[in-house]
Order: structure tokens, then C-alpha cells, then sequence
């Protein structure tokens, strides 16, 4: 093989794992943004899955005094005549 052969073979091949790093870091990019848009739109529906905890929570505490307020959990009893 000739000199200008291996150097010309050489650059071909410097140029292709460059452009294959090239490629491979796109792909990551690509990946660590979808993966970044999932997890946004987890942490928005935590958000609101506690804002929901939240109010039934303050519900549940403000009617707690209330005798006919039923949990469905059965730590309550409902008081009635018929009870008595």
C-alpha cells in the first residue's frame, strides 16, 4: 500500500468516527430531553395529585366535628336514633 493510500484511509477513518460521535451524541441529546419532558410532566401530575391530597385532607379534618360526615373508612360511626 502506498503512502498517500494509508493517509487518505486514515483521514476516512478519523472522519467517520467523528461523525459517528457526532451521531451518537445527537441521539443522547434527543433521549435526555424526552426523558426530561417525561419526568415535567410526572412532577405536574404529582403537583396536582397532592394539591388533590391536600384538599381532601382539609376537607376530611374540617368535617371531622361534624357527626354525620362519613369517611367511607368506617373510623366513624354515624349516630342516629335508630343507633341509640
Amino acid at each position: 500500500m502506498s503512502q498517500t493510500k494509508k493517509t487518505k484511509l486514515f483521514i476516512f477513518l478519523a472522519i467517520a468516527i467523528i461523525a459517528l460521535l457526532l451521531i451518537i451524541s445527537i441521539a443522547q441529546i434527543v433521549s435526555i430531553n424526552n426523558k426530561q419532558r417525561e419526568i415535567d410532566s410526572q412532577r405536574l401530575e404529582i403537583d396536582r395529585l397532592n394539591s388533590e391530597l391536600n384538599y381532601y385532607e382539609n376537607q376530611k379534618s374540617d368535617n371531622i366535628d361534624d357527626p354525620t360526615y362519613d369517611d367511607k373508612n368506617g373510623d366513624v360511626e354515624i349516630i342516629t336514633e335508630e343507633n341509640k
